[in-house]
């Protein structure tokens, strides 16, 4: 009878093992899902930031609507690439007669080629500059399961600028990204580019994966992020093939050589301003720096368009001299 007792103990404290790890197991994987998935867990509560992101873009939806329009309307190719681990990525090519330069345009987290640039794609082509529009991995028709925070999509960047340097040959070239399309584009700079990219545009990127992790989750979760972040970082790693600290835009800027414009609003609230300044100074290239007042995030073009046109235009003449 004692016997019997102990091996039902026995099989009770191992059930309950099994059911941690698997609640464990559960947990991670919808961490890591609402993360970094493709197709993220539905959440029914709209966040402070999300619905101050759609307030921002309300006030120029007008203005917006049309540039998707001109995307969508103007004669463009769409064309590919395989990435480094095997993804066909998709791109969309505005090619401008005698063109200038070739400009490459990454959206950011969860948005497209279209709502990211459809407030300047238009006035950049209209300088003189081809446009490829790509469609980050694990986004729209390009393939891919796990959004990479720019420690994987600077690759992509990478493989697009070659694709472009066989396009268009000595053409000066440019990498232009928002939000997580900034960061990718800095650190790309970390990789060996084609020598005919002559600079780069970070408009409000962030720092590192962990570091944006770290305050959106502080910012909207009663558990303290050091506590699931780790865990769900280490998890990554091995399911998604990253890990949330492997590399930051201070590692790529540490080390950079590639004249670099940036750009953030100072009423941005997703992405803080401070992981721009953060960036700006610990680049070692050229660089300049336009902070857009009142600007939440990802609008600087359109809350300060003419200073930031100008600006760009500057950019370009001093990268191109």
């Amino acid at each position: 009878m004692n016997l019997n007792r102990k091996w039902v103990a026995v099989g009770a404290s191992a059930l309950a093992g099994l059911c941690a790890a698997g609640t464990a197991f559960v947990s991670l994987e919808w961490l890591r899902r609402l993360a970094v998935g493709r197709e993220a867990p539905k959440l029914r509560v709209k966040t402070e930031t999300q619905e101050a992101l759609q307030a921002a873009r309300e006030e120029y939806a007008e203005e917006l609507d049309a540039g998707v329009e001109w995307l969508e309307n103007t004669p463009h190719a769409d064309i590919s690439i395989t990435s480094f681990d095997g993804l066909k990525l998709r791109g969309h090519l505005y090619t401008y007669p005698r063109a200038k330069r070739t400009v490459l345009m990454m959206h950011g987290y969860r948005s497209s080629w279209k709502s990211d640039f459809c407030g300047a794609a238009r006035e950049i082509y209209e300088s003189g500059c081809n446009l490829l529009l790509a469609e980050q991995r694990a986004h729209g028709e390009s393939e891919g399961k796990t959004i990479g925070f720019g420690v994987l999509e600077r690759y992509d960047c990478a493989e697009w600028l070659r694709e472009l340097t066989e396009r268009f040959g000595d053409l000066p070239l440019y990498a232009d990204g928002i939000s997580m399309g900034a960061t990718t584009v800095l650190m790309a700079t970390g990789l060996n580019l084609p020598e005919q990219v002559k600079g780069v545009i970070a408009d409000c990127g962030f720092t590192s994966p962990y570091e944006i992790m770290d305050r959106i989750f502080t910012a909207h979760s009663p558990i303290p992020a050091k506590l699931v972040l780790p865990g769900v970082s280490l998890y990554n790693k091995a399911k998604g093939g990253y890990g949330f600290s492997d590399y930051s835009t201070l590692d790529a800027m540490a080390d950079n050589r590639i004249p670099v414009f940036f750009a953030h609003g100072d009423a941005d609230n997703f992405v803080p301003l401070d992981m721009t300044l953060a960036a700006y100074e610990a680049c070692k290239a050229p660089k300049t720096l336009l902070i857009a007042h009142g600007a939440g995030h990802g609008m600087s073009w359109m809350v300060e368009r003419e200073r930031y046109k100008a600006m760009l235009a500057d950019f370009f003449a001093r990268c191109e001299a």
